[in-house]
């Protein structure tokens, strides 16, 4: 197959653009892909169409004619003088000169063909090639974008996990604080305000300061003077009897010595009295 060839769409084929038994002229043949742009009779204005070789044939009137052109190339039978022809004979002359002029156009027709087809591939070689360089850049400038994308892509996604991963790690680590005071310094916390109450249920509204300088319960400071009240006169016989006997120091009431004998009776007249 070459270009001017004509050619027929073989049976079973039907496309959009042509089906079986269309005939058209070969523009172009490419070997290598194994196509070949045909210009259909049937639809000239839409141009050359690329057709795969598998699904045309050579037509039958170019395989002969092109049988008869490798035998005979461009060689017509010359008619034979006569000067009385019967009417049988005219149409076997008049059948030969038509044959003969089909055979005529034929080659006309595939010699323009063959031109055509060197004019549009001498057009468009340098078109095609810039055509194959735009491609290959535009290729190249999408598989730049879409590689940016990704990693556009990929580090939003870090950057999210990252975030999701710290918010977790936070949230893990962040525990509640109890309002609860425990320990030995409970009472001190809760009476500057630290603490709620302590472990006891002791607010700060139930602390105060006593003379000792000591945080301690309301409770337990009333509870402390109602109890010195039932051994206050006694405390006070046991100073007055240490001041009157001149003791200084340490000394046990009623202990073994002598002295703290003498300052328990002492003591216990003052009582008594």
């Amino acid at each position: 197959m070459r270009p001017g060839a004509v050619v027929e769409v073989l049976p079973g084929r039907q496309f959009p653009a042509f089906s079986e038994g269309d005939t058209g002229v070969v523009k172009r043949v490419d070997s290598e892909a194994g196509t070949c742009d045909v210009l259909f009779d049937h639809n000239i204005a839409a141009g050359p169409l690329p057709v795969a070789t598998r699904h045309v044939t050579l037509a039958r009137q170019d395989g002969m004619a092109a049988a008869a052109m490798d035998t005979q190339p461009c060689m017509l039978t010359p008619l034979e003088p006569t000067t009385q022809l019967g009417a049988t004979q005219t149409d076997v002359l008049e059948a030969r000169l038509a044959a003969q002029q089909h055979a005529l156009n034929s080659v006309e027709a595939r010699l323009a063909a063959f031109e055509a087809s060197v004019a549009d591939e001498s057009q468009n070689s340098s078109g095609r090639l810039v055509a194959a360089r735009v491609a290959a850049l535009e290729a190249s400038h999408q598989a730049e974008v879409n590689e940016l994308k990704r990693k556009s892509v990929m580090k939003s996604m870090k950057a999210m996990k990252k975030t999701t991963t710290m918010k977790s790690m936070k949230a893990m680590k962040k525990k509640a604080v109890s309002k609860i005071a425990k320990g030995k310094l409970a009472k001190v916390v809760v009476f500057k305000g630290n603490k709620e109450k302590t472990a006891s249920g002791h607010k700060k509204s139930d602390l105060m300061i006593n003379k000792r300088n000591k945080i301690v319960t309301k409770k337990q400071n009333a509870a402390g003077k109602k109890a010195f009240k039932h051994i206050s006169g006694w405390n006070t016989a046991v100073i007055k009897a240490r001041k009157e006997l001149g003791i200084k120091g340490f000394c046990a009431v009623n202990g073994k010595t002598a002295q703290g004998k003498a300052l328990y009776a002492k003591a216990k007249a003052i009582y008594a009295a």
